[in-house]
């Protein structure tokens, strides 16, 4: 299931931490597998705790913006799986609706 954090990779930019995975906030699994969630923070900085990534998440939101990262709110990884398999990414269904909008352009 690890291949579904990295479902998003960007073509354009496929070296690019930013845009070889992405985060999911606001669930508790996060809690129960060490902030896993927090995947895409931890491309960016592989070498923090575990403990330490949500902080360093919100510290950074600016440059997560300025990224276009992706970030989804109160899924896990298998969900995302499971909706982009059933092709549930469109405007109106729940993948999209669990879009935090960090960014203008996501908005």
């Amino acid at each position: 299931m690890r291949t579904v954090a990295h479902i998003f990779v960007d073509p354009k930019k496929p070296d690019c931490n930013y845009h070889l995975t992405y985060n999911i906030i606001n669930t508790p699994l996060n809690q129960k597998t060490f902030n896993d969630g927090y995947h895409l923070e931890h491309h960016v900085q592989s070498r923090r705790h575990w403990s330490e990534l949500p902080e360093s998440f919100m510290k950074n939101l600016d440059k997560y913006a300025q990224e276009d990262c992706v970030v989804f709110s109160g899924l896990d990884f298998m969900a995302v799986g499971m909706l982009v398999i059933l092709r549930q990414y469109k405007i109106e269904t729940l993948l999209r609706s669990r879009l935090v909008p960090i960014h203008r352009k996501q908005q």
